[in-house]
């Protein structure tokens, strides 16, 4: 159905619950929503242990929920020792781009304590 990933909308999440509730299959609620079997099948599954008991605002709450905590840590976000250093340069009103070579040839060879201009 959908030839590009989306995430389900609250809106869409609602037409699931309604669908659920008009007892369709999930072969009818995925495509009057335009979504694939699966996706619409793995949703209900991953917001409910009975098929009446879905919620699209719990699940959307839960979606929200669970994409804050996706994607890729900064490295000053776990790397407290480089925090510190680049922070004591900026207070010094070095400029990112001196304080990133400066790293560069501190820390020569490890890879933790590099930081990137972007």
């Amino acid at each position: 159905m959908n030839t590009t990933y989306h995430r389900l909308t609250p809106t869409e999440r609602e037409e699931i619950s309604r669908g659920i509730w008009a007892d369709e299959t999930f072969s009818q609620i995925a495509h009057r929503i335009h979504f694939d079997i699966s996706s619409v099948s793995r949703e209900i599954k991953r917001n409910v242990k009975q098929r009446r008991r879905y919620s699209a605002v719990k699940a959307q709450k839960r979606a929200t929920f669970n994409k804050k905590g996706q994607g890729r840590k900064k490295k000053l976000e776990v790397n407290e020792s480089l925090k510190n250093y680049v922070y004591e340069k900026l207070k010094q009103e070095w400029s990112p781009e001196e304080i990133a070579k400066r790293i560069k040839l501190d820390y020569a060879g490890d890879n933790t304590e590099t930081v990137e201009k972007h």
